[in-house]
């Protein structure tokens, strides 16, 4: 049975491979893990310190894990920063192992596990990025030369932000338009050559680069890419659902539909980005614990705040226990059962579209809170600074957040149609309520007592603010306004508002599925205090929507929340050292915690530096 401790190390390491390393190098190496002189050296020195990093871990792991190497090189960011290699096991791989044929996988495997070839993921344009029908490179098939053209049609083709693209990717994993014989077959991926690997120039008839500074992320170098007239070779299609021979026959592989496969390695990105962003949070959060503590006894109401953050927080690790395991099995039933893996892909976009906003979002607010509440956490010295910086930019990478969020919303107006043209059975199982309450004729009594009371309350509320949403759109799409006019100007507000309660109540009841499991193996102390937790979560996202529940006659729950949260509050003040002291990062890890003479001595060092070179200008200026 697993303590606090153990069960969020094991939820963020994902496989005992990654538990392993990070104990071994603890022990042995410390220094693998970021001190806070990492923060302030400059780009090469940081990426020649990763590079370093990268070798002692792939040693180690192909020594001792040789079978666990494929997975466990996805999570190795998880220990400590990767910088240009993360962005390639985890942007690059996946889509080349879903889309590539069996005879195509082994070549690129082979590279990419062993570090000699660096990928990026190329699908945004500065024209285009959420709207990938809309991409405009395209890949031309020449039968003479048995190669596809590629070719950048205009300023809004180029291939913008792509990480890892500026100055280290030697190939980038590409969607453009194919055609062949004149006929388009949509977007497909092409694994495309950029640069030498040995001597890192840029091969002819491609033109990219660094597009500069940026807020945040400082190890990774985003770039731009153009091409014109470039050949690659006919094998460099990913052919696993598409085969174009050398004829320039194209032959189409099982489910029309396969090619959607593809998003399914960058859905894994972004369920590794939820977990990235709750982790984060979480470390952000045991150093504002741990600072408080420093100041002397925490008052009752920074013990509440900071209980109410920890629910937050594990009610996240919980979520994103769920939504991994759910990865996990679409990219097994991508094997074997290819109409389920699709059903399953289309509920699990509509998932992480909705999550990703909520812990991105949430992992700006918790990083920011620590580095303003502490008095030496704006140093870039502290590393905190830096951690800030680098979630910023999350709520726009790898989905906008709000264009995310409309996604999920007609996602939504999309099963209230089909619950319509009774065909609710036919609703993925995360969004099934919607169509069990449509049936419902009058309200349930629904308590507060335990998990499901809340959960029936907070159903409710979201298949009311569903159907008023619905109904809305009916009715002026119906007076003769488009679509688009809707959803883009006379109800955007309300749809992206929408989707984003709906998202925030589904991470609460993933949390409540997962914590109710037979899988849970936690002690019987360390269980209730999660389950007490996942019920503060909820009891405060109800809060938040008991005005909601009042206008659509569900009930008045204003005060009996209050009521709860009071009684599950008494219950883990105790509790508040324990959880703050069962954490799951060792003291190299929380680099930001090492050393806070080290910081002052850096402070001063450079304020006495800074006021010599003050004193010798300020000298150059009186003898002018």
């Amino acid at each position: 049975m697993m303590n606090l401790k153990q069960f969020s190390l094991e939820s963020f390491d994902s496989i005992p491979a990654i538990t392993s390393l990070r104990s071994h190098f603890s022990t042995h190496d410390p220094s693998i893990f970021p001190s806070p002189d990492f923060f302030l050296t400059s780009y090469s020195q940081k990426f020649q310190t990763i590079t370093s990093n990268f070798i002692k871990l792939y040693t180690h792991l192909s020594t001792h894990f040789p079978s666990q190497l494929p997975d466990a090189i996805l999570h190795l960011d998880s220990i400590t920063p990767m910088g240009p290699h993360f962005l390639s096991f985890n942007g690059f791989y996946p889509p080349l192992k879903l889309l590539a044929a069996e005879d195509q996988l082994p070549t690129w495997e082979k590279l990419i596990l062993e570090g000699r070839l660096i990928g990026a993921y190329a699908q945004t344009e500065i024209g285009h990025g959420s709207d990938v029908q809309s991409l405009m490179t395209t890949a031309t098939y020449n039968k003479e030369k048995d190669c596809f053209v590629m070719d950048s049609p205009g300023i809004k083709a180029t291939k913008y932000w792509v990480g890892v693209l500026g100055m280290h990717a030697t190939h980038a994993v590409l969607q453009a338009k194919m055609f062949v014989e004149g006929k388009s077959y949509g977007l497909q991926t092409f694994v495309v050559p950029i640069r030498d690997p040995k001597t890192y120039q840029v091969y002819d008839g491609v033109d990219c680069g660094d597009i500069g500074g940026k807020l945040g992320l400082g190890i990774m170098d985003n770039g731009y890419l153009r091409m014109k007239h470039y050949e690659i070779p006919r094998d460099n299609l990913l052919m696993k659902f598409i085969k174009v021979d050398k004829e320039g026959n194209v032959k189409v592989s099982g489910d029309k539909n396969a090619v959607k496969i593809g998003y399914g390695g960058m859905l894994g990105l972004r369920v590794w980005l939820i977990k990235h962003f709750v982790r984060d949070g979480y470390k952000s959060l045991v150093i504002r614990y741990r600072g408080s503590k420093k100041q002397g006894e925490i008052s009752a109401y920074e013990r509440r705040k900071l209980l109410k953050e920890f629910a937050y927080v594990y009610s996240g690790i919980l979520t994103v226990d769920r939504t991994t395991k759910m990865h996990r099995n679409l990219l097994e039933n991508i094997k074997k059962n290819l109409k389920a893996a699709l059903e399953e892909l289309d509920e699990l976009h509509l998932i992480a579209a909705g999550f990703k906003p909520i812990y991105a979002w949430g992992a700006v607010r918790q990083t920011r809170s620590y580095s303003v509440q502490q008095s030496l956490g704006s140093l870039m010295a502290a590393g905190t600074i830096g951690s800030y910086g680098d979630k910023v930019p999350g709520p726009t990478y790898e989905g906008d957040n709000l264009v995310l969020l409309q996604q999920v919303a007609r996602g939504l107006m999309k099963y209230m149609e089909m619950i319509e043209k009774g065909k609710g059975n036919k609703i993925p199982n995360s969004f099934r309520f919607l169509a069990d309450l449509s049936k419902e004729t009058g309200g349930r009594s629904q308590g507060l007592e335990d998990l499901k009371g809340i959960e029936e309350i907070l159903d409710r509320i979201i298949y009311e603010n569903v159907k008023e949403n619905y109904e809305k759109m009916k009715r002026m799409i119906m007076k003769g306004e488009t679509g688009n006019k809707v959803w883009n100007e006379r109800l955007q507000g309300e749809m992206i508002r929408m989707g984003l309660r709906a998202s925030e109540v589904l991470t609460w009841k993933m949390a409540n599925k997962e914590i109710l499991s037979e899988e849970m193996r936690l002690k019987q102390r360390d269980l209730e205090i999660l389950k007490d937790m996942v019920r503060i979560y909820g009891l405060g996202l109800l809060g938040k929507e008991a005005e909601l529940a009042c206008v659509y006659k569900i009930g008045n729950y204003e005060e009996i929340v209050k009521e709860e949260e009071e009684k599950v509050m008494k219950r883990l003040e105790g509790e508040l050292e324990y959880i703050g002291e069962s954490v799951p990062f060792g003291e190299e890890e929380l680099c930001y915690l090492r050393d806070y003479r080290q910081w002052s001595e850096k402070a001063k060092d450079g304020m006495e530096m800074r006021l010599k070179e003050v004193a010798v200008r300020m000298k150059g200026l009186s003898k002018l």
